[in-house]
């Protein structure tokens, strides 16, 4: 070896040094300081939420439907640690696409006047339509229609920031890609069978995977549903309200003897924030 490719080889060898050493630097470094986390983002509320108050971990009830064990962590993001003692508080449609309190499918399907953007007839868009954002006044809540109450409830978080829930996988109706709602409730009391006081630190909606809604959706009770499901491309709150950031992982488990799934999601909250609800997207289609 003459004197030139010894040099070339400890250059070399050096330089590869080197480049180990800060990535070594730098991956200790990110280490350290933790995951870099993101605040949820704040979706619509909805018109069919009812301030239950009720703490049940099965919200099931009598409603037929693939069982589904919905598991959250909440992550209070200014600590950047668990956020325990907080309540989160879901609901959302069976497998036939009806809310609880409110089986009127008319009411479902055609809003009240003055409640913008409402749900459309059942079935996905016609081709070729899009979407915009045109931000509308905040959707009133529309007044429940009966005493049902199935797929409704509160939990509070464990020491953990966790929070389980059992139910069924959701259904769908025109207009909406598969979705639970949620709020987060903070401050407040909770007794053996409710919670009372506190503020809303977050409202939002939970999504999952294409590739799992197909799979249920071939399946009885769900199977026998005549609209066509409504797609995450054509679901207007899903689009211009971050959705994609809260699908959800999906896992199929048994449960109870049963094939079923287990749905998670971590959720990045500020406990201290009282966001303004966020204004409807109403549907332009072209």
């Amino acid at each position: 070896m003459n004197r030139r490719e010894c040099l070339h080889l400890i250059t070399g060898s050096v330089l590869a040094l080197g480049a180990g050493f800060l990535a070594r630097f730098s991956w200790e470094r990110e280490t350290q300081q933790g995951p870099k986390a993101a605040l949820t983002p704040e979706m619509e509320e909805g018109p069919f939420y009812i301030d239950l108050h009720q703490l049940r971990r099965d919200i099931t009830e009598d409603r037929p439907g693939i069982p589904l064990r919905l598991r959250l962590t909440l992550v209070d993001l200014p600590q950047n640690a668990p956020l325990p003692d907080a309540a989160v508080d879901i609901w959302h449609c069976d497998a036939s696409g009806e809310y609880s309190g409110y089986r009127d499918a008319r009411n479902r399907l055609h809003p009240p006047p003055g409640y913008p953007g409402g749900h459309q007839s059942p079935g996905p868009p016609a081709s070729g339509a899009n979407f915009a954002e045109h931000p509308a006044p905040a959707a009133p809540r529309c007044a429940p229609t009966d005493a049902t109450r199935f797929l409704r409830g509160l939990q509070v978080t464990d020491a953990n920031g966790v929070v389980e829930f059992r139910t069924i996988y959701p259904g769908w109706y025109g207009g909406r890609d598969i979705h639970i709602h949620l709020k987060v409730h903070v401050a407040g009391n909770d007794t053996s069978n409710d919670y009372q006081g506190g503020h809303v630190c977050h409202v939002g909606q939970l999504f999952f995977p294409d590739e799992i809604n197909d799979r249920v959706a071939q399946t009885a009770p769900y199977s026998a549903r005549l609209p066509m499901r409504t797609l995450k491309v054509q679901d207007p709150v899903y689009l211009a309200e971050h959705g994609e950031q809260t699908v959800m992982k999906v896992t199929p488990e048994q449960i109870d003897g049963r094939d079923g799934y287990l749905a998670e999601i971590t959720l990045g909250i500020n406990p201290a924030t009282q966001p303004a609800p966020v204004p409807r997207v109403s549907r332009k289609i072209s």
